[in-house]
């Protein structure tokens, strides 16, 4: 009879504690899908010096007076890497002189394409397949921008193409009066001074593309706007 009396009681409290073991477990599993997914997304969404250096190796337009790790493997005097304090500068002229081969015309190249020239020039009766890679130690270059952003000065192309925009940005952005849709880029072709204006607004709404990516020396104007 007393069992009987307090089944019900019993019952509950055994109910209460299935729930509360099954929303314990729901909260563990959530958690642990929860920091998954945030270490995956943190994983992917920061870049690695190897993912910069091979994107580089294959998008990255080598310039004049770049400097350049040139290693051929099995080949120490022929190369140049950073622990052996050797590198290569292009010159003005886009060259670089390079042991058993001479003058090498490089800029315009990619790093990538340089490494094939230089197996290609090495197998001509130097080394039976050379195997080469080619980093960019240091990239040589800069643009200015002046007028109504909040840090005007120069900009180094440390890295790869830089665009307008990321110009501007880079330079802290606009002032409370500039005018960015007046924006203009004063670029030297050929000698001669030529004016590129930018919508800026419309590039950064998406109309126009990704927007000029700005070649060294060029000069970007941010004029004030008219009130």
């Amino acid at each position: 009879m007393k069992i009987a009396k307090y089944l019900p009681v019993l019952f509950l409290v055994l109910l209460c504690s299935c729930a509360f073991t099954g929303l314990k477990e729901n909260a563990q599993s959530d958690n642990i899908n929860g920091s998954k997914e945030a270490s995956e997304e943190q994983i992917t969404s920061v870049p690695t010096i190897e993912d910069v250096i091979d994107k580089n190796r294959f998008d990255y337009i080598i310039r004049g007076k770049d400097i350049l790790y040139i290693t051929v493997y099995d080949e120490p005097e022929l190369s140049f890497a950073p622990h052996t304090n050797r590198s290569l500068r292009v010159s003005i002229e886009g060259t670089i002189s390079f042991p058993l081969i001479g003058d090498v015309p490089v800029a315009g190249l990619t790093p990538f394409q340089l490494e094939k020239k230089l197996e290609q020039l090495l197998s001509e009766g130097y080394l039976v397949n050379p195997n080469v890679s080619v980093v960019v130690g240091e990239y040589h270059g800069s643009v200015h921008v002046f007028g109504q952003v909040k840090n005007p000065g120069v900009i180094k192309l440390v890295d790869k193409d830089v665009t307008v925009v990321e110009a501007i940005s880079m330079s802290g952005g606009f002032t409370d009066i500039a005018s960015p849709n007046r924006t203009y880029i004063i670029r030297k072709e050929n000698g001669v001074d030529k004016t590129i204006y930018v919508k800026v607004n419309k590039v950064i709404k998406g109309k126009k593309g990704k927007g000029i990516i700005l070649k060294p020396d060029d000069v970007v104007v941010v004029p004030e706007a008219f009130f």
